[in-house]
């Protein structure tokens, strides 16, 4: 099969986040070529989080729910935070009646929510770091 006539899923980078827009039917191919792209694209460019857009998305079945949650967790052990945006209420109806796994999912309505919600968790983030230094600072200047 020739890789270069597949339709890819186009990748973005928006505020430090890669966006994944999915207008297009899935498939067993498609969702490979989409984890190799998305995985190498986060390491060469250090997101801190990924927005997985579903918008234009019709019917997902439990095996492509699979490989998506599992290319979530991929991204997460190289550090970083996923949301699914812009789930259609079939969609949501259909995975639930499917009982596929989706607990610890970050979720919002739509794109700009799920932009909010990654500078939300961007803050969060850097005001634990913040107390943690301080913390070690702390330590540090009592030891001494």
């Amino acid at each position: 099969m020739d890789v270069r006539a597949i339709q890819r899923i186009p990748l973005q980078l928006s505020q430090n986040s890669i966006v994944a827009s999915i207008q297009v039917d899935l498939s067993d191919e498609l969702l490979r070529l989409f984890r190799e792209d998305l995985l190498n694209l986060l390491q060469a460019s250090e997101a801190e989080g990924i927005i997985l857009d579903f918008s234009g998305v019709e019917i997902i079945d439990a095996e492509d729910w699979a490989a998506i949650r599992g290319t979530m967790t991929m991204a997460n052990l190289m550090g970083t935070r996923s949301i699914v945006a812009g789930l259609r209420p079939g969609v949501v109806s259909a995975l639930v009646e499917l009982e596929v796994d989706v607990e610890d999912i970050d979720a919002a309505l739509n794109l700009d929510e799920a932009l909010k919600l990654m500078a939300a968790f961007r803050v969060k983030s850097e005001e634990i770091g913040e107390v943690d230094s301080r913390d070690g600072e702390m330590a540090q200047g009592e030891q001494g």
